[in-house]
Order: C-alpha cells, then sequence, then structure tokens
C-alpha cells in the first residue's frame, strides 16, 4: 500500500487561514504570499493547539494619512487558538515587507504564548530540589 506523503501532512494542518483586504485589491499574488506566510507559523502551533484548529484572521490594509508621504500600509493578524487571542499589527511602506515582518512578531508572540501555557517536563535535578 502506497501512501503519499502530502495526505499525510494535510491531516495535521491545524490552521485555518483568512485574509481580508481594506481600501486596496487582493491581487491573487498578494493573497498567495500572505497564506503562504501566515501558514508558515503552522509548525509551531501545532504542537499545543488543543482546542481543535487554530484561525488566522488577515486584514491588509492601505491607509493614506495627512501626516505621511504616499500610501501607508497595515497589515494586522489576529490568531484564535485554545480560547485566546494573539495579536500582531505593523504599518510599513511596503506591503510584502510588512507581512514578513509581522510574521516575524507573531513567531515570537506564540512562542511567548507557549512558554507560559505549556508545561515544561520536569527533569529528575529539578525533582531532586523539591
Amino acid at each position: 500500500m502506497q501512501v503519499n506523503k502530502g495526505e499525510i501532512n494535510q491531516s495535521k494542518k491545524t490552521m485555518q487561514i483568512i485574509i481580508k483586504a481594506t481600501q486596496l485589491e487582493l491581487t491573487d499574488a498578494l493573497n498567495q504570499y500572505a497564506e503562504d506566510r501566515i501558514k508558515s507559523l503552522e509548525k509551531y502551533i501545532g504542537r499545543f493547539e488543543t482546542q481543535g484548529e487554530a484561525i488566522a484572521r488577515v486584514e491588509l490594509a492601505r491607509t493614506t494619512q495627512h501626516h505621511r508621504n504616499g500610501d501607508v500600509f497595515n497589515v494586522e493578524v489576529n490568531l484564535h487558538m485554545n480560547g485566546d487571542v494573539i495579536r500582531a499589527a505593523r504599518d510599513g511602506e511596503e506591503m510584502y515587507a510588512t507581512i514578513d515582518e509581522v510574521k516575524d512578531i507573531l513567531k515570537l508572540e506564540i512562542q511567548k504564548y507557549k512558554d507560559l501555557h505549556v508545561e515544561k517536563p520536569i527533569s529528575d535535578a529539578q525533582r531532586a530540589g523539591e
């Protein structure tokens, strides 16, 4: 019996991604770029997501503000998992670079969340100290 590795990996996916664009056209390329970047975070949440599928709500926006030159892009991601929300947002002059920055921030926030909420195994040395 042959098993397709892609099918095995699909069953372990733990994140639904919803992308919304505000005041800009969501092209296929931009949608795919944002989805790929956020989906790359699945490996960090899959091990400790206990209440089913995580949901990442991504908003890509263009805002014009009078005190800045040109268009300003805003990327915001709200990651819902285990009944909590992890949020990352950033403004920038280039959409793709701003998406990358938000992904990096979200990665750090996931790590902080994981450190606070995942039980660490107690080593023999720690038990001996008690």
